[in-house]
């Protein structure tokens, strides 16, 4: 698992939640997290790796914001 990885993982999510695919946003944008979370101590740059759980955690958050769904956030 790489940077790439997340990478190509959030830009997935980001198409499908500009398309109303909610459910598979949701799942991408989880599968991003987790993906940040596990590489946060591996990653040899300290600002991309908080960059990664930050956008993370802030894309998901936007999907709830769009679903009406404040108490998810």
């Amino acid at each position: 698992m790489t940077m790439q990885h997340w990478k190509r993982t959030i830009e997935q999510a980001n198409r499908c939640f500009n398309l109303g695919e909610w459910v598979e946003a949701r799942e991408l944008y989880l599968q991003a997290l987790a993906l940040a979370q596990v590489l946060f101590e591996r990653w040899a740059d300290v600002d991309e790796a908080v960059a990664a759980c930050v956008i993370s955690h802030h894309n998901l958050a936007d999907l709830h914001l769009s679903l009406g769904q404040p108490e998810r956030v």
